[in-house]
């Protein structure tokens, strides 16, 4: 990720939360991952980071993922939206959900490919996506270490 690409989206982050205009002692959603924060007690830094870290990671999985995937979801809103859409819209929202919960750091993170054939092998998925011929044929399973309930991946130590 080139720095210009980095300022476009902090730009965009403050644009978004000023937008949403919190005020002091409101309890505020922040306006790209979701999530509550009582604006004055809790700081707005780190909801304005896990932004920023999310749209670098939505950027990213534009530039890296399969070309037919629908964007990165990266509310809980927009996870709900896709998940059940279409087995493909599954994988995506495991592999935002999985990304969300490593704090939306890529590097080190398995890539979609490595993380959808690691799902499609795990006790832990669903038959919706594990049982799908067609995601299976696209994405051979194989265990990926560090598979777990929700299929969030977890670096192993």
């Amino acid at each position: 990720m080139v720095n210009n690409d980095a300022s476009i989206i902090k730009s965009h982050v403050d644009q978004v939360f000023r937008d949403a205009a919190p005020q002091r002692g409101r309890l505020c959603r922040n306006p790209v991952v979701g999530g509550e924060w009582l604006v004055g007690a809790d700081p707005i830094t780190g909801q304005k980071k896990e932004a920023r870290r999310a749209l670098l990671a939505r950027e990213w999985f534009y530039l890296h993922g399969p070309m037919d995937a629908p964007p990165l979801p990266l509310s809980g809103f927009e996870q709900d939206e896709l998940r059940y859409h279409d087995p493909l819209g599954h994988l995506v929202t495991d592999f935002a959900r999985s990304l969300e919960a490593n704090g939306w750091e890529i590097n080190g993170h398995p890539s979609f490919e490595e993380f959808a054939r690691g799902v499609l092998a795990s006790k832990y998925a669903p038959d919706f996506t594990r049982k799908n011929e067609a995601l299976c044929k696209r994405y051979p399973p194989k265990p990926l270490p560090g598979i777990g309930p929700g299929q969030v991946w977890r670096p192993e130590h």
